[in-house]
């Protein structure tokens, strides 16, 4: 599962227990950080280590293009669904 995150600390304890919480087996939870200016980064590396976040020097804009460029080529594991 990837999630893009930008300044949002405040949403990501609810996101990402609901993620870890769910009954469909994840394998992986990857968070792309759109260049984030708040704790988004250090919260996630001390509240959820088994979340592995990739890093944005800059902000990318729109979600997809995160998660296309940061996320999928170092993700272990990728399944699409119709």
């Amino acid at each position: 599962m990837v999630v893009v995150n930008f300044n949002g600390v405040d949403f990501l304890s609810h996101s990402l227990f609901s993620l870890r919480t769910q009954t469909y087996p994840l394998y992986e939870i990857i968070v792309v950080d759109n260049a984030s200016n708040d704790e988004s980064v250090p919260f996630i590396r001390s509240n959820y280590p088994q979340v592995k976040i990739l890093e944005s020097p800059e902000n990318l804009g729109l979600p997809w293009v995160a998660i296309w460029e940061h996320a999928l080529p170092p993700a272990t594991w990728c399944f699409f669904e119709q």
